[in-house]
């Protein structure tokens, strides 16, 4: 709207598609306007009544428009504007009299005519009823709850209050796992989520990894199957050189020899081989050169060869056939020997004949394997590659599970919206403990799906039957839980972004835990090193997942150890157990016959899965205990800010005070001198809020700096400033988001360091961000408030809906927050604050992005609630909602206030002086344009034209010694005058906005410096 009026040349009003009213902002504000406001700052002395007759004798139509605070404001139409000078010269001489501080003029807002264009659209249109106002909504029941919440014992709220914990986590996890279930069955696992899913994107990756657990359980049963399958058959090998690929084969022939036999030879080899001569040369001698050019040739590509020779002493002239095979390969001297063979049957037989030999082992003996697999069974980490594949993959499916359970805590933390839980009263115990409840429950869910896949499928035989391996595997797993769900709280705390959170948490789980376990192992198996195991072992025990893989590494090896004797078959055992003569390797296997206790070794006994000593799980289970106990503790120091206080009291900062080197407003020294005289007769109750020196600062930075704010009850009080004037910081100190680095708080007599608990729970508070849980709706959101706060369930329903009724959220209640507009979110947000009727609200820009009408009905919601007795802190960039709302204002610079009082009486003391807007008409000549500015800059002494737009003048007016009654009257006389040249007027006085940018410029990016503690204690109080 403001951008509207000062940049609109025209402005059109639409409503319901139709075009309603267009034309200059005068001319709107003219004809729709209700006309000016006359606000007058009351003394003590105040005569209300005396004021409205003395404006409705000369203005009849003149009515109280509102009368609250240190303000009154009066409606003054338009059309009287005639009788403005005597009215308000009268006003001027009597306003001692009739206890008025000051008063001033405003004309009708842009806004206030869009609003009246649209309820007359409404009403011309009947388009429904326009949403209920505070006196329209039933307020019984709400003013009952604070008394009926006083009534109820502590147990009863403690149930209520975890009942919407527990409520709001299942309302997550179930919507979450629908959706996750409609996104497997509904489109390929590769695609993104569909846009009707969209606002829940951010949530689908993550959740889903309580799937992955079951998948990767799977996985390492069939692959430890495939690793401990026994090998196949041996097969049959043809005894030929062709199975070592291409190769030579060197040959020699004496001269004088036919060489027959030297060819048989060589068609007997395969196609991969190439026959090589030795070229007149000695054949051995040949070998020798091959050999000493390419060693790596001769030995492995010269498998076999041939000389055809005559003897030195021949029996009658008979030729010599000699074969030679290289050593390294290790069929070469059988496959030579049937080459050589083939050549001799070809050579006696003829070409066509040839002979094929191959080599077929004979099969293992299933004895042999089993008296093998006995003779392992001391032997330590015997199935370790089944060990490994178990403890990997289930480590890494159940630390991801884990990781899941950081998302929602670190939503809740990134948004403000777990400050808002706690601000209610509920102890942080019970946060944590809700969380535990539901996570702890998916937990136990998936961690029995898991077992009942191991116990289901068992490819291997080792886990079903085998006594006490699930029950031991589940509580493995159960142990892992209470590990790793503390250790994944703990990462809300560091992470703002829940897929970081994610992310890290399994990264650190599982590469630290992972690491630590593979250097314990190899450690433990070095004789050497064996002493720095344990130490180790501590160190790693740190990380759930340490623990876990260590515990399934035991329980694999016992479990394959347990069941050794199932691996024996029937037939071998029955003969085993009924052999009156066996041999002495195969004893061993008679513990496992049915009549065991009459052969010689006795019986054979399944090992513990538990037990004090050799390979088990209890280390793994006291391993997993410990670093469960120690995360708790980290999660409570964490949330408790033990750590971070401890750390800012020893090298935290101090705010030092520079109240001599800067100017302070005499109205904030009577404030603060006003605080400390509360705080001296111990009256601090008297005020909804005392805030007392308090100082935040961020290293060096000082962002608050010694404010003194006390809020009276009832009182709605505007905290104003630029971006980086340390509004938003304020607020986190006072709702207890942040430590405060020096000073103090208390409302209603309780400190926020003290009494932190009672003092939040008095508070209710809209952050700038919205602190939704997306998953939830409005309503469900709003009931788990008013559960937290403890109101009854009998009239907790009736007090959420009088508050969607009022902020005008019906229509949207059943809809999840994360469907919500800008604007929706923002009035859920305020409604939020609003639930149980806190004592103080807390509200940061609650009408930002908020359209004007439900701007209103926000307005008049946060007036009842000051009616009933509560007050407010507000921050806007609202001027208009400042005015409308707030009864003082303290506009914050550098950290500090640097003025302070009502609206009214702030305008007055800083007027930079009033404005005065002409419509030309479009008749009206230059000349006589330019003599209306002559007559205006001479009838006020510094006026000057403004800007000058579409027959729009502006006129700047400095006050000096100008008053009301002489600038109406001036403005009449001009009406009369250039009657041929103004077609309308209009007076204002200067608007609280330009207050509030005359101290805005005063923003800068220096400030005071925050002083180290540590060096005030070391060094005299000098900081560098």
């Amino acid at each position: 709207m403001e951008e509207a009026d000062v940049l609109g040349d025209r402005i059109a009003i639409m409503a319901h598609g139709r075009l309603q009213c267009v034309g200059s902002s005068l001319f709107l504000k003219k004809h729709y306007g209700s006309g000016y406001t006359l606000t007058v700052t009351k003394t003590s002395d105040f005569q209300e009544g005396k004021v409205l007759s003395l404006l409705q004798n000369s203005c009849p139509e003149a009515e109280l428009k509102s009368s609250a605070g240190s303000e009154a404001s009066y409606t003054l139409p338009s059309s009287t504007t005639h009788v403005f000078p005597t009215v308000l010269e009268t006003l001027e001489k009597t306003k001692a009299q009739l206890g008025i501080r000051s008063f001033g003029i405003s004309a009708t807002t842009l806004e206030e005519v869009f609003l009246r264009v649209g309820e007359g659209a409404e009403a011309k249109g009947d388009i429904g009823q326009t949403p209920p106002g505070p006196n329209d909504i039933h307020r019984a029941s709400t003013s009952r709850l604070i008394e009926m919440e006083g009534k109820k014992s502590s147990n009863y709220i403690f149930v209520l209050q975890l009942r919407a914990l527990l409520t709001k986590k299942f309302i997550y996890i179930s919507r979450k796992w629908k959706l996750m279930i409609a996104q497997v069955t509904k489109q390929s696992p590769f695609s993104f989520p569909s846009s009707r899913h969209s606002i829940h994107k951010k949530h689908f990756p993550f959740h889903s990894q309580a799937i992955i657990p079951l998948g990767l359980v799977l996985g390492a049963l069939f692959i430890d199957k495939a690793l401990t399958a026994p090998d196949p058959e041996p097969f049959s090998l043809d005894m030929n050189v062709g199975i070592y690929g291409e190769n030579f084969v060197l040959y020699e022939v004496w001269p004088g020899l036919d060489g027959k036999l030297i060819n048989c030879f060589l068609d007997g080899l395969p196609g991969s081989s190439s026959p090589e001569s030795s070229d007149g040369l000695d054949f051995i001698q040949n070998l020798l050169r091959i050999g000493t050019d390419d060693l790596e040739k001769y030995r492995f590509q010269y498998v076999i060869g041939g000389s055809q020779t005559m003897k030195e002493r021949p029996l009658n002239g008979t030729p010599t056939f000699t074969a030679f095979y290289q050593s390294s390969p290790l069929h070469s001297s059988g496959i030579t020997v049937n080459h050589m063979s083939d050549a001799v049957a070809k050579f006696i037989l003829g070409a066509e004949h040839s002979i094929l030999a191959s080599n077929q082992p004979l099969p293992r003996s299933m004895l042999n394997e089993a008296i093998q697999s006995f003779r392992r069974k001391d032997e330590y980490y015997v199935f370790l590659e089944s060990s490994t594949i178990y403890a990997s993959l289930l480590a890494l499916g159940m630390s991801l599970l884990a990781s899941s359970f950081a998302i929602f805590p670190t939503e809740e933390n990134g948004s403000t919206s777990k400050q808002l839980q706690l601000m209610t009263g509920v102890r942080s115990e019970w946060y944590w403990v809700a969380h535990l409840m539901g996570d702890g429950l998916v937990f136990l869910v998936v961690s029995a799906l898991v077992v009942g896949i191991v116990g289901g499928v068992d490819v291997n035989g080792i886990f079903a039957d085998n006594h006490g391996c699930l029950g031991s595997f589940f509580c493995l797993l159960l142990m892992y839980g209470f590990a790793a769900l503390p250790f994944a709280y703990v990462f809300s705390f560091r992470f703002k972004n829940s897929g970081a959170a994610f992310a890290v948490r399994t990264l650190v789980d599982v590469f630290f835990g992972v690491s630590f376990l593979a250097v314990a192992l190899i450690f433990e198996l070095d004789e050497i090193r064996k002493n720095i195991a344990p130490i180790m072992k501590v160190l790693g025990g740190l990380f759930p997942t340490f623990g876990f893989g260590h515990g399934i590494f035991n329980l694999i090896d016992l479990a394959y150890k347990n069941a050794r004797c199932k691996a024996i078959g029937d037939d071998i055992l029955k003969f085993l157990c009924s052999s009156p003569n066996i041999t002495q390797e195969a004893v061993p296997l008679t513990i496992c016959c049915d009549n065991c206790k009459d052969m010689p070794l006795g019986c054979f006994e399944p090992e513990s899965f538990i037990r004090p000593e050799g390979v088990s799980i209890l280390q793994a289970i006291i391993i997993l205990g410990c670093s469960g106990l120690f995360w708790f503790v980290c999660l409570f120091v964490l949330e408790h800010r033990y750590l971070q206080r401890l750390l800012a009291r020893l090298f935290g900062y101090s705010v030092a005070d520079a109240s001599g080197k800067i100017q302070v407003d005499e109205d904030v020294l009577h404030e603060e001198e006003r605080i400390k005289d509360l705080l001296q007769i111990g009256d601090a109750e008297k005020d909804a809020l005392l805030a007392v020196g308090l100082s935040k600062s961020f290293g060096r930075f000082v962002a608050v700096d010694r404010l003194n704010i006390g809020v009276h009850h009832g009182e709605c009080f505007g905290l104003l400033g630029v971006n980086g004037a340390g509004k938003t910081t304020t607020f986190k100190v006072l709702t207890g988001a942040e430590d405060m680095t020096s000073g103090g708080a208390c409302i209603l007599g309780f400190d926020l360091g003290l009494k932190r608990r009672k003092y939040l729970c008095h508070v209710g508070y809209c952050p700038q961000f919205d602190a939704l849980v997306d998953l939830m709706t409005g309503k469900e959101t709003l009931l788990m408030y008013a559960r937290l706060r403890g109101i009854p369930e009998s009239v907790a329903e009736q007090h959420v809906q009088s508050l969607i009724d009022k902020l005008g959220l019906t229509e949207y209640k059943d809809k999840h927050c994360g469907t919500y507009s800008g604007g929706n979110k923002r009035k859920l947000s305020t409604a939020i604050a609003m639930v149980g009727e806190p004592t103080l609200l807390f509200l940061d820009e609650p009408t930002s992005g908020v359209d004007p009408v439900s701007r209103r009905n926000i307005w008049q919601a946060l007036v009842d609630c000051t009616e009933n007795g509560q007050s407010i802190v507000l921050t806007s960039h609202s001027m208009e909602e400042c005015e409308y709302l707030c009864h003082r204002l303290g506009i914050m610079v550098n950290g500090r206030f640097r003025c302070l009082g009502n609206p009214q009486y702030l305008k007055d003391k800083y007027c930079q002086g009033y404005s005065i807007k002409v419509k030309t008409r479009m008749s009206a000549s230059a000349v006589r344009i330019a003599e209306l500015k002559v007559f205006l800059a001479q009838s006020f002494a510094g006026s000057f034209p403004q800007d000058e737009y579409m027959g729009m003048l502006n006129f700047r007016v400095e006050r000096r010694e100008v008053t009301w009654a002489q600038l109406f009257s001036t403005v009449r006389e001009m009406q009369t005058r250039f009657e041929d040249v103004v077609e309308d007027s209009l007076v204002g006085e200067t608007s609280l906005e330009e207050v509030f940018l005359s101290f805005a410029s005063e923003q800068v990016q220096q400030r005071p410096k925050a002083k180290c503690r540590i060096c005030s204690c070391f060094c005299g109080g000098r900081s560098q």
